[in-house]
C-alpha cells in the first residue's frame, strides 16, 4: 500500500490541473477587466469634442482671413474703406490665428498632420503686418495695396492647413473606432475563453470529486483489511506512536507476552522485549521478550518505521522461537557428535597407520639384513615372501594415511618445477616387472610444446600417476597401458594425463562410484584385485586439492581411459635458474613463527602468502598499536616491522618492543619500508632494527631476511627500469589469476586517486602523504620499480617540507606507463 506521502503526491497531482485552470481563469479575468477599461478610455476619446474644436477653430481662421482680404480689396476698389473694420477684420483673423499657433490642445494634431511649419510661417508673415495695422487711419488706409500684396498666397496655404488638418482628425477618429472594434473583440474573446474554462473547471471538480469519493472508499477497504490481517496474523503485531507507546496489540501479542489488550495499550514497548538492537531494517533479529509473570521469552522481530502527518509510527512483528531454537539445539549436538566421530575415526586411522608403519619398516629392514644372512634357498623364498606381504601391507597402511591427511584438509602442496617427461617415464619404469608378469606392454607420449617442465607438487604428481597406471595394470591382461600427458606450452596452465588400457573396462552403473573409497571392481575371471580400493579415491582428493578434475571413459570389454586436468603452469627451461620459486625445499629452512606488522592490507596479505607457502607460521596486526600488544603477549622467531604507519610508527614500536623487557625483546626485527634513503638514515637504524630491507620484498630477499643473510642490494635510482618483468609473473603464481586481477583493479584504483587528489591541490598533507605511502607500497609489490622511486622521492620531499611540484609532475606519465605495461 503506498505510504502517506505517495498518497498525498498524487493527490496534488489531481489537484494539478484545477489549480492551472484557477490560475487560467484569474488571467483571463484580468485580461477581460484591462479590455474594459482601455475600451472606456478609447470611446471616451471618440467622444471628445477638442477635435470638433480643432476643425471649426481652422476653418473658422480661414474664413476670419477671407474677411480680412474682402475688407482690403474694398478699400482698393471703393477707396472708401473704414481703418476701424481694417484692424477689426485683422485683429479677429490674428486672434484665430493665435489660438492655433499657442495652444496645447491642437498642437498635437498639428504635429501629426506636419502642419507646424506652414503654422510658423503664416504666423510669420501675419505678424509683419502688425507694424502697418498699427499705424494711424490714413497711413493704413493708404498702404491697402501693400496689405493686399504681403497677404498674397497666406488664402492658400491656410486652406492646406485646414484641409491637412481635417484629414488627420478624420484618421485619428477612425484608428479609434477601430481600436475600439479590436478591443471589443478581445473582451469577447475572453468572455467565451471564461466561459469554456468555467466549464471544463467544472468537469474537472466534478472527476475530482469521484475519484476523492472512490479513494475514500478504497481507503476503507484497506483499512478493514489491515485490520482483519493484524487481528488474525499468528506473528504478535505490536504499533507504537512517536513516543513508543503502545497504540495497537493484536490477539497474538496478547498470547505471546500474556498481556490484555486493555492493559497492554498505552504501555512503553519497554516493557515487553528491549528493542534498542532492532535497527528498522526488513531482516529479522533475535530480541529478548517478557511475559507478563517475568519470565524470558526468545524472539524473532522485525521493526518497519512509516511517516505520517501526526509523527512516527512503529510496526513490531514477533515471533516466538523457542521450539525452534531447540530443535537447532539438538541439530547442533547431533553434528558436534558426528564431527566428533568423524574425528575420532580419522585419529584413529591416521595413529593406527602410524603405529603400524613404524614396526612394518622394521620388519621390512630387518628381512633386508636377514637376507645377505640367509643362504639357504627356502630360507630366501620365505624371505621374499614376507618381503613383499610387507610392502603390499605398508601400501595398504599409506593409502589410509593419506585418506585420513586428506579428509582433514592437512594436505601441503609443494610448489617445485616438475619435468612431467622425466617423472612419467620413472612412473612407467616402476611398472615394467608387474607389467611383464601380465603380459601387459607399457606405452608412453609426452606432448608438451617447448618444455616438460611445469610449476607443481612432485610427490604428488608421481602418486597421481602412480596410481592411475596401478589401477589400469590390474585390470589388464595381455594388453596395453598408454600414459599421455599434453600441455599448452608456456603461458598455458593446464596440463591433461590420460591414462588408458585395454582391460575389462567398467559397467555404465559403476562409473558414479569408481572413485569412492574402498571400492573393488570384480573382474570377469572372478579374481578381485588387489588392493584396498583407495588409490582413485586418494587421486580424485588430490586432484581437487589441486585444483583440477577427473574423469573416466569407458566400454565394458573395450578398455577404460582415466583423465585428469591439472592447472600446472609450464615452465620456460632457462627461466628455472632465475624463478625464486623453484629452489629445492632444501633451500628453505624450519618453520618459524613470525609476526607481520603491516598498515596497507594488500602488503600484509602478501607477506602472509608468501610466508604461509613456505610453512612459516604468520600472525598479523594492522598498526602499530596492535603489533606492540601482540608482541607483549607472545614470542616469536621473527618481526617484520613497517616502518611509516598511522599513529605510532615502526620506529617507535621496535625502541619500545627493546626497552619493554618482554618475551620479544632480543627477537630479530626487520624493517619494511618503501624508501631507499630509510635504510640509510642513522635514527632508523637506531631504533633497534637488526636490518632494513627496502620493498619490494621478493622470494629471494625474504627467503634471506628468514635465513639472517643479507637481502640483494637495490639498484641506484637512476637505473631502476619502469617494470621488474618477474614481479607481476611471481605476484600472479603466488596469488592465483583471481586475487592478482584484484589487486591490479586496487592499485589502478589507487594511483588514479592519488592523481586526482595531486591535480585538485587542495589536500591536506597528511593524507596525500598516507596516500602516496600506500601506492608506493603497491608499486613496489608488483614491480614498478620506477613509480615506486618516483612516488618515494615525492613522499620526502613532502615530508620535509619542500617544494613537491617538480616530482609530483611527472607522476601522472610515469603511472600511465606502468599501468600500460602490466600484464593482465
Amino acid at each position: 500500500m503506498p505510504d502517506f506521502k505517495t498518497r498525498l503526491r498524487r493527490l496534488r497531482r489531481g489537484w494539478m490541473p484545477i489549480s492551472v485552470l484557477l490560475a487560467g481563469i484569474a488571467l483571463l479575468v484580468a485580461v477581460g477587466l484591462s479590455l474594459g477599461w482601455r475600451g472606456t478610455q478609447e470611446m471616451r476619446l471618440l467622444a471628445d469634442s477638442q477635435s470638433d474644436e480643432l476643425i471649426w477653430t481652422v476653418t473658422q481662421a480661414e474664413v476670419e482671413f477671407l474677411e480680412f482680404e474682402r475688407v482690403i480689396l474694398r478699400q482698393m476698389m471703393r477707396g472708401d474703406g473704414d481703418a476701424a473694420a481694417l484692424r477689426d477684420a485683422f485683429d479677429v483673423y490674428y486672434s484665430r490665428l493665435t489660438t492655433l499657433r499657442v495652444s496645447p490642445l491642437y498642437r498635437d494634431y498639428i504635429e501629426a498632420a506636419g502642419q507646424r511649419v506652414r503654422l510658423a510661417e503664416l504666423g510669420v508673415r501675419s505678424d509683419a503686418l502688425l507694424p502697418l495695422i498699427d499705424a494711424d487711419d490714413a497711413t493704413l488706409l493708404a498702404g491697402a495695396d501693400r496689405l493686399l500684396v504681403s497677404v498674397d498666397g497666406m488664402r492658400r496655404d491656410l486652406r492646406r492647413l485646414g484641409s491637412r488638418v481635417m484629414q488627420t482628425v478624420a484618421q485619428r477618429r477612425e484608428e479609434m473606432r477601430k481600436g475600439i472594434y479590436a478591443v471589443m473583440r478581445d473582451l469577447a474573446i475572453v468572455v467565451v475563453a471564461l466561459l469554456a474554462s468555467m466549464g471544463v473547471l467544472s468537469l474537472l471538480v466534478w472527476r475530482l470529486f469521484r475519484f476523492l469519493r472512490a479513494r475514500a472508499r478504497e481507503m476503507r477497504q484497506t483499512s478493514t483489511r489491515l485490520s482483519t490481517i493484524v487481528t488474525t496474523s499468528q506473528d504478535a503485531i505490536v504499533v507504537t506512536d512517536d513516543d513508543d507507546r503502545i497504540t495497537e496489540f493484536n490477539a497474538a501479542a496478547e498470547a505471546l507476552f500474556g498481556l490484555g489488550r486493555a492493559v497492554a495499550l498505552g504501555q512503553p514497548i519497554g516493557r515487553l522485549c528491549d528493542v534498542a538492537a532492532l535497527d528498522g531494517q526488513v531482516r529479522r533479529q533475535r530480541v529478548t521478550g517478557f511475559r507478563r509473570e517475568g519470565r524470558e521469552v526468545p524472539l524473532e522481530a522485525s521493526l518497519g518505521v512509516e511517516g505520517t502527518p501526526f509523527g512516527r509510527i512503529r510496526v513490531y512483528v514477533f515471533r516466538d522461537i523457542t521450539h525452534r531454537l531447540a530443535i537447532e539445539e539438538d541439530l547442533r549436538q547431533s553434528r558436534d557428535q558426528a564431527l566428533a566421530g568423524e574425528r575420532a575415526k580419522a585419529r584413529f586411522l591416521a595413529v593406527m597407520s602410524h603405529e603400524m608403519r613404524t614396526p612394518l619398516n622394521g620388519i621390512i629392514g630387518a628381512i633386508g639384513l636377514l637376507r645377505d644372512e640367509v643362504r639357504e634357498p627356502r630360507a630366501r623364498q620365505y624371505l621374499d615372501i614376507l618381503e613383499s606381504s610387507g610392502e603390499t601391507l605398508l601400501s595398504h597402511v599409506n593409502d589410509v594415511l593419506d585418506i585420513t591427511q586428506l579428509e582433514a584438509a592437512n594436505v601441503a602442496l609443494a610448489r617445485q618445477v616438475v619435468d612431467l617427461d622425466a617423472l612419467s617415464h620413472s612412473v612407467l619404469r616402476g611398472f615394467e616387472p608387474a607389467a611383464r608378469a601380465r603380459g601387459v606392454r607399457l606405452e608412453r607420449m609426452v606432448h608438451m610444446p617447448g618444455s616438460p617442465l611445469v610449476r607443481g607438487d612432485r610427490a604428488r604428481l608421481r602418486q597421481i600417476l602412480t596410481n592411475l597406471v596401478d589401477n589400469a595394470v590390474k585390470h589388464t591382461s595381455d594388453g596395453t597401458v598408454t600414459l599421455d600427458v599434453s600441455g599448452g606450452g608456456p603461458g598455458t596452465p593446464l596440463v591433461e594425463i590420460q591414462v588408458s588400457d585395454t582391460g575389462t573396462g567398467i559397467a555404465p552403473g559403476d562409473r558414479g562410484r569408481i572413485f569412492e573409497d574402498f571400492v573393488r571392481l570384480e573382474r570377469d575371471d572372478t579374481v578381485a584385485p588387489a588392493g584396498t580400493g583407495l588409490g582413485l579415491g586418494i587421486t580424485r582428493r588430490l586432484v581437487e586439492a589441486m585444483g583440477g578434475e577427473i574423469g573416466v571413459e569407458s566400454e565394458p570389454g573395450e578398455g577404460s581411459l582415466f583423465w585428469v586436468r591439472l592447472p600446472l603452469p609450464a615452465m620456460a627451461a632457462e627461466a628455472v635458474a632465475a624463478d625464486p620459486v623453484t629452489e629445492s625445499g632444501d633451500s628453505r629452512i624450519a618453520p618459524l613463527r613470525v609476526l607481520v606488522v603491516e598498515d596497507n592490507p594488500v602488503n600484509r596479505f602478501i607477506l602472509r602468502e608468501m610466508l604461509e607457502k613456505d610453512g612459516h607460521l604468520v600472525d598479523e596486526a594492522e598498526n602499530g598499536a596492535a603489533g606492540l600488544e601482540l608482541a607483549d603477549r607472545s614470542g616469536f622467531d621473527l618481526i617484520l616491522m613497517d616502518i611509516a604507519m598511522p599513529g605510532m610508527d615502526g620506529d617507535a614500536v621496535t625502541r619500545r618492543i627493546r626497552a619493554g623487557g618482554g618475551p620479544n625483546a632480543a627477537t630479530r626485527i626487520v624493517a619494511l619500508t618503501a624508501h631507499v634513503q630509510a635504510a640509510e638514515n642513522p635514527e632508523t637504524r637506531a631504533a633497534g632494527f637488526d636490518q632494513v630491507v627496502t620493498k619490494p620484498v621478493t622470494w629471494p630477499v625474504l627467503r634471506a631476511v628468514l635465513r639472517g643473510q643479507a637481502a640483494p642490494v637495490t639498484p641506484p635510482p637512476g637505473t631502476l627500469p619502469l617494470l621488474d618483468t618477474q614481479a607481476p609473473v611471481a605476484l600472479q603464481r603466488s596469488l592465483g589469476p583471481g586475487k592478482y586481477a584484484a589487486f591490479l583493479r586496487d592499485f589502478r584504483a589507487g594511483g588514479a586517486e592519488l592523481l586526482r587528489m595531486l591535480d585538485s591541490g587542495d589536500t591536506p598533507p597528511d593524507p596525500l602523504r598516507r596516500k602516496i605511502h600506500a601506492l608506493a607500497g603497491m608499486a613496489a609489490i608488483v614491480g614498478a620499480r620506477r613509480l615506486h622511486g618516483a612516488l618515494s622521492d615525492l613522499e620526502t620531499a613532502l615530508a620535509g617540507g619542500q617544494d613537491t611540484a617538480a616530482p609530483a609532475a611527472g607522476i601522472a606519465p610515469l603511472f600511465a606507463d606502468t599501468a600500460a605495461a602490466l600484464p593482465d
